[in-house]
């Protein structure tokens, strides 16, 4: 980028050559700044108007110039980490295909138009095989190869849609800590009557432990 106190120089100078060729004669262009107030003056007056650009400018190149040692260090960074996302990548395949398929996957073939009025792509119908889309593109490009109204070529293409069938891994219920049991005992509340689980949890709060488990304790006290 040219500095400011060239620029002026080439002001002047361009003032003075453009003075001597239209008024074919010196009318007190020094063509150099900073020898003559009235050439000054003029170079000021040109100028002056194109300072505010200048400094937009240079912030703008400051800006871009910040940007560009940004996307450096990102583009190292990426490259550093490219052995991990690999890593991390092979990882999560592995898991996938972990995972049981109760169906083998299925895939369909359709041949899609782009609507450059609508700015998308419009899908057509369904084939089960990749030759038979593959046919169905050759002979549509062979009748319409162009539009109509403006003779533009028609841009179509080839979608795959696959699709695949995983069982979910199911949800453990958490066990209730105060639920009835062994098995299908429970609790009567009617008559009092607790169950098993909380007969011998009862028992161990008053100090009888005949009937703890091993996990006991009381017991494990009594041993030490």
């Amino acid at each position: 980028m040219t500095d400011l106190p060239t620029l002026r120089h080439q002001t002047a100078r361009a003032l003075a050559r453009e003075d001597a060729h239209n008024a074919g004669y010196d009318h007190g262009f020094t063509g150099e700044y900073g020898g003559d107030a009235e050439t000054d003056g003029f170079v000021d007056a040109v100028l002056g108007p194109l300072f505010p650009l200048l400094d937009r400018a240079a912030s703008y190149r400051a800006a871009w110039h910040s940007a560009r040692r940004r996307a450096r260090v990102l583009s190292d960074e990426l490259t550093r980490r490219a052995p991990l996302l690999d890593d991390l990548s092979l990882l999560r395949m592995a898991d996938e295909a972990q995972q049981p398929e109760p169906w083998p996957s299925e895939s369909q073939w359709r041949v899609e138009i782009y609507d450059p009025l609508a700015g998308e792509w419009m899908p057509a119908g369904s084939l089960t095989t990749k030759p038979e889309a593959e046919r169905r593109l050759a002979l549509a490009n062979e009748r319409a190869p162009r539009w109509r109204d403006d003779g533009t070529d028609v841009r179509r293409r080839i979608v795959r849609t696959t699709i695949t069938y995983t069982v979910e891994a199911e949800t453990q219920q958490p066990e209730e800590a105060d639920a009835c049991g062994p098995g299908p005992d429970a609790c009567d509340a009617e008559a009092g009557e607790p169950c098993a689980k909380h007969e011998r949890q009862q028992a161990h709060a008053e100090g009888e432990h005949a009937f703890c488990g091993t996990d006991c304790s009381a017991d494990k006290e009594a041993g030490q």
